[in-house]
């Protein structure tokens, strides 16, 4: 293993044409339902690369509420005022859809959202991979596509359109990891989501994702262990890759 990451890291110190052979870092996300795991791996990730000395660089590539804070804090005021509250969560749920359905206000509240959270990523992981330094997120442009769909009851192909809008104007990745968890799992891992019928609904969303943009699945309800070494086997894979594209470069 040591000297698949010492090849790993040599290969980012060069320049050329490839998949790793470049100036750019490469950025490797996990994505998937809270009490999925993915967080957990997401720092094992960045330790295992820290540990052969490649530059890596882990951040929390979800959206955060910063200047649309009071705007979005009010829409979820009138939400819980129509719908008694979040505890209920079919009827919050309900209360959501209608503002996705009213279509002029709802396509101004996500293209708000969507603009801050693009200049979020362009901070957070856009300029340091342009640096050369290497990227691990915990949460990415598909867990945003995700919240959204989620939320405001957005259709399949709906949901599809966000997410390749995204990539368009976000870095696109190199590895993406969506760790799938049962929603009766995640509950017992986490005690902060609502209800079972939230986490279904997001795990649905991911799942339809699956198949399309490289996203490769990770069962996080097998044995930690387990996980760990089947994460280990894909960048070996990745080294193997690269070391394709150099050859056939030189």
């Amino acid at each position: 293993m040591r000297a698949v990451f010492r090849g790993l890291r040599e290969s980012l110190a060069m320049t050329g044409v490839g998949r790793i052979e470049r100036t750019r870092g490469i950025l490797i996300c996990f994505i998937g339902i809270d009490g999925s795991g993915k967080s957990t791996l997401a720092h094992y990730a960045r330790d295992l690369l820290l540990a052969q000395g490649i530059p890596t660089n882990l951040v929390w590539g979800g959206y955060e509420l910063y200047f649309l804070g009071p705007m979005v804090r009010t829409v979820r005021k009138v939400v819980m005022k129509h719908s008694g509250g979040s505890q209920d969560y079919p009827r919050y749920q309900q209360s959501l859809e209608r503002i996705g359905k009213a279509r002029l206000l709802f396509t101004v509240y996500q293209y708000l959202l969507v603009l801050e959270y693009v200049v979020q990523v362009a901070i957070k992981i856009g300029a340091p991979l342009l640096l050369g330094r290497n990227v691990v997120s915990d949460r990415y442009v598909f867990d945003t596509a995700v919240s959204i769909s989620a939320n405001f009851g957005l259709s399949v192909d709906e949901q599809r359109h966000l997410t390749d809008w995204l990539l368009r104007v976000c870095p696109k990745p190199d590895l993406v990891f969506c760790v799938d968890v049962p929603a009766t799992l995640a509950m017992t891992r986490k005690d902060d989501i609502p209800s079972i019928e939230y986490v279904s609904r997001r795990r649905e969303c991911y799942r339809n994702m699956l198949g399309q943009y490289g996203i490769e699945l990770i069962d996080g309800s097998n044995n930690l262990g387990q996980v760990k070494a089947q994460l280990e086997a894909r960048l070996r894979r990745l080294w193997a890759t690269t070391e394709q594209d150099r050859a056939a470069g030189a």
